[in-house]
């Protein structure tokens, strides 16, 4: 059984991880537009 903080802990994680991969389709977007 997962423990509510480890899921808590999963969800955060994700939500860093979306949050890097949103970061770097713009820098990306950024650089191609050049």
């Amino acid at each position: 059984m997962i423990s509510f903080s480890n899921r808590e802990m999963v969800l955060i994680a994700e939500q860093e991880y979306s949050k890097e991969v949103v970061a770097n389709i713009i820098n990306s977007r950024g650089t191609t537009k050049k």
